[in-house]
């Protein structure tokens, strides 16, 4: 016998518990938030509505030269990606050999004479 999932009482919270769910409804709730602030409070100039940023995707893509910039763009980001990654290892690695050469009491006795 399988056992199904009900709603009950606390039927609307239910989808919390599920993290798929819950990050779909955090980026609906913003793209709404969004369209509404850029549709109804804040200047059309300033700012536009997802849902025209979507509808002029493709023309944009088609537009020469947008597509090879975005190539070097993505090339560039994962190069300085990689190079933080390795950068961060180096630091930490460096910062958890020193500290294992020093002796915690006598950096507490130090402080405190």
């Amino acid at each position: 016998m399988t056992s199904r999932t009900t709603w009950s009482a606390a039927g609307p919270r239910a989808w919390l518990r599920r993290p798929l769910l819950a990050r779909i409804g955090v980026v609906v709730l913003l793209l709404c938030v969004w369209e509404v602030a850029a549709r109804w409070l804040i200047d059309p100039m300033f700012i536009s509505p997802p849902s025209r940023v979507f509808m002029s995707l493709d023309a944009l893509l088609e537009t020469r030269g947008v597509p090879a910039a975005l190539r070097v763009t993505f090339w560039e980001l994962g190069i300085a990606f990689v190079l933080s990654v390795v950068i961060v290892a180096m630091a930490a690695r460096v910062l958890y050999s020193t500290l294992r050469r020093i002796k915690f009491a006598d950096v507490l006795a130090a402080l405190k004479a």
